[in-house]
């Protein structure tokens, strides 16, 4: 027959309460228990004690259904007649899971692995799909117990990030109400939000105190934007004055102008030029430096 007990409970706990009965009379009559182990009667093994008068079974250790999640035991009922009799029974100690794992994401060196995700520069919420996913994993076996539920700790300040069903997947997209223009890079080029994974299991168990990192119920999740050429170049002063001679060499420079650009990369080169330009012009401008030189002889000028 089979009993069922409760992991993550105590040492000492009660396992079972047996009895045996017998008719005889005198040390015939007198009942001792234990557990026949390889053909040895013991009234201890790593697991279990039997008190060898009583017949009460307690526990060893502190059981782990996620490490073992049976037990087979053969109890003897022997008594003390000469010859003596005995009789044997199995009992199997079915292990119950209990809320005992939280849920854990990957580790690295005693800390949880950050997750790197990004979205393009502008990007609204009909278009950018997923953005990222978090997954962990519970080692309990019962659906009750490892079924995951995620929610965002920190780092969503501005609320532009949502997790899609917070059941399950895991899945961050933009916020359809406060993310509806997408996101500037200008702005903001990098969101760090912390995620909890969790049971929704009222187990009142005892609160871990742990950093952030080394939490395995905590992640940080890392966003970057994508830049994109949505900024134009931007001049540092509306004006520039510049003055040459007349008798100035060819080439030479009069002045410089500057501008910068917030894009990144590629984007954010800048080229030089002027709005309209002939081969009868007597300035240039270096497309690259931003340097206006002189390109004909001024001696016509009045």
């Amino acid at each position: 027959f089979s009993i069922d007990v409760l992991e993550s409970q105590y040492n000492g706990m009660l396992v079972y309460d047996c009895r045996a009965e017998d008719v005889n009379n005198g040390d015939a009559g007198i009942i001792d228990y234990s557990f026949n182990v390889n053909n040895t009667l013991v009234t201890k093994t790593a697991e279990f004690h039997i008190n060898p008068v009583t017949c009460i079974i307690r526990a060893q250790i502190v059981y782990d259904r996620e490490q073992v999640p049976s037990y087979v035991l053969t109890l003897v009922a022997k008594d003390r007649g000469d010859p003596s009799a005995s009789s044997e029974i199995i009992l199997v100690v079915n292990v119950l899971d209990v809320n005992d794992n939280d849920p854990e994401f990957p580790m690295k060196d005693g800390e949880t692995r950050p997750k790197f995700c990004s979205v393009d520069e502008g990007e609204t919420p009909a278009s950018a799909g997923v953005i990222c996913q978090v997954e962990a994993t519970d080692k309990d076996t019962n659906h009750t117990n490892n079924e995951i539920f995620y929610k965002i700790l920190a780092g969503n300040d501005d609320d532009l990030f949502i997790l899609e069903n917070i059941r399950e997947t895991g899945i961050i997209r933009l916020n359809p109400a406060t993310a509806r223009e997408g996101l500037d890079r200008e702005a903001k080029a990098q969101y760090a939000m912390d995620i909890l994974a969790y049971n929704d299991v009222n187990d009142d168990s005892v609160i871990r105190r742990l950093r952030r990192s080394t939490n395995p119920s905590i992640i940080t999740v890392y966003i970057d934007i994508n830049d994109m050429n949505d900024t134009p170049p931007r001049f540092l002063q509306s004006e520039y004055y510049g003055c040459i001679p007349l008798d100035a060499r060819y080439g030479q420079s009069i002045l410089t102008v500057e501008a910068v650009d917030t894009d990144l990369n590629r984007a954010a080169s800048i080229w030089y030029t002027k709005l309209t330009e002939t081969t009868t012009d007597y300035f240039g401008v270096d497309l690259d430096l931003g340097v206006v030189r002189k390109r004909r002889l001024l001696s016509g000028i009045r």
